[in-house]
């Protein structure tokens, strides 16, 4: 009853692990999809299973493109946006900010268009980057997991 539970408890350790990076990483690609428009192909074999995916295999979905103050973004990315400044400025309102710092930007037009572009900055290339780092250190941990050696 006792043999080989060490073993078992191992494979199974392992096994979950294996599942729980694929399902982040489903996660993950679903996000970049859904909320940045950005999708992940590759011509190899076997990426985004055993190997790494590529910078250039992160592409952009062929949907519409707005401008915003200048600035080209896709749909996804401008809803993403929106739903950002909304959820902030809804959470200012509830904790009812006591200090002037949102009302001293607001008053000047300059600083909000430069915080907007801001915002939308990080929203467009740096959460997307990250995910798609994410994704790749997934992949990794994943196949440790999967490659691991056991001591008997």
């Amino acid at each position: 009853m006792v043999k080989g539970l060490g073993l078992r408890s191992k494979l199974c350790f392992q096994s979950l692990g294996q599942s729980a990076c694929s399902k982040i990483i489903q996660i993950c690609k679903w996000l970049l999809r859904i909320a940045f428009g950005r999708n992940l192909s590759s011509k190899e074999f076997m990426v985004g299973y055993l190997k790494e995916y590529k910078r250039e295999d992160m592409k952009f979905n062929d949907s519409d493109k707005i401008k915003v103050f200048g600035y080209e973004a896709s749909k996804n990315v401008i809803i993403t946006f929106s739903i950002t400044v909304l959820s902030a400025y809804s959470i200012a309102y509830v904790l009812k900010d006591k200090s002037q710092y949102l009302s001293n930007i607001t008053k000047n037009p300059l600083l909000v268009m430069c915080g907007a572009l801001l915002v939308l900055w990080v929203v467009d290339y740096i959460l997307p980057n990250l995910l798609f780092w994410a994704i790749n250190l997934f992949i990794k941990i994943r196949n440790k997991l999967a490659f691991m050696k056991f001591k008997f």
